[in-house]
């Protein structure tokens, strides 16, 4: 079999693992939809550039996308490093991605690190705040990055958390009250939006992206 007849195998496999369209993941690594639908139909084959968004997106080494290994692998990584900019993220029920304004490749994390803080490298995404952004200011600016863990998307296993509104980051501190309910607030600063508080319904309608785990800013 040759190449390109194994990638075309190999990317409709893992696209229909997460449920999504030819038009969501070519959305997902920045490719216009017949592109991409050249690439699963065998008529094309991605470059070298396009197969290292698709191992990152896809979280595999490239020898397992090309079959050459049946091992998925990890990510790409350089030193044991690895990136975590994913403008788009996955739904909660792992069917579809929300699509987010902000993704950033600012950083990189060590693997040690991650595990050390018991996150996984394929369940992050690193965010820098735009203008755009609601947070707390007296937390974050416009410039500052966030890393969200997509693995906790509730409290009270954390308290800060990503949520996308209009395809834009609002950071709140979220806590959840005695009858189900639960608390949103900015907290302090200048510019105070008041606390939002919602049924347990409406807050499982919100486009929650997941815990805050790290806060990074260049001094």
């Amino acid at each position: 079999m040759e190449i390109k007849d194994k990638l075309r195998e190999m990317l409709v496999h893992l696209r229909l693992q997460k449920d999504l369209t030819q038009k969501d993941l070519a959305e997902a690594i920045g490719v216009n939809t017949t592109r991409y639908s050249n690439w699963e139909q065998g008529l094309r084959t991605p470059g070298f550039e396009q197969v290292q968004g698709l191992c990152v997106f896809h979280c595999v080494d490239p020898n397992y996308i090309l079959g050459f290994s049946p091992m998925k692998g990890t990510a790409l990584k350089v030193n044991s490093y690895v990136g975590a900019c994913k403008p788009k993220i996955p739904k909660a029920n792992g069917k579809g991605l929300y699509t987010v304004n902000g993704g950033s490749d600012g950083h990189s994390f060590s693997e040690q690190w991650l595990t050390d803080n018991n996150l996984e490298h394929d369940q992050v995404a690193l965010f820098r705040i735009t203008e755009n952004a609601s947070v707390p200011e007296e937390l974050l600016n416009v410039g500052d990055e966030i890393l969200v863990d997509f693995t906790t998307r509730r409290p009270p296993k954390a308290k800060l958390f990503a949520i996308a509104v209009n395809d834009e980051i609002f950071v709140r501190y979220i806590t959840k009250k005695s009858d189900g309910s639960f608390n949103l607030s900015i907290g302090k600063g200048k510019n105070i939006e008041p606390d939002e508080h919602l049924t347990a319904k409406q807050f499982e309608a919100l486009k929650m992206l997941g815990c805050v785990a790290w806060v990074g800013r260049n001094i």
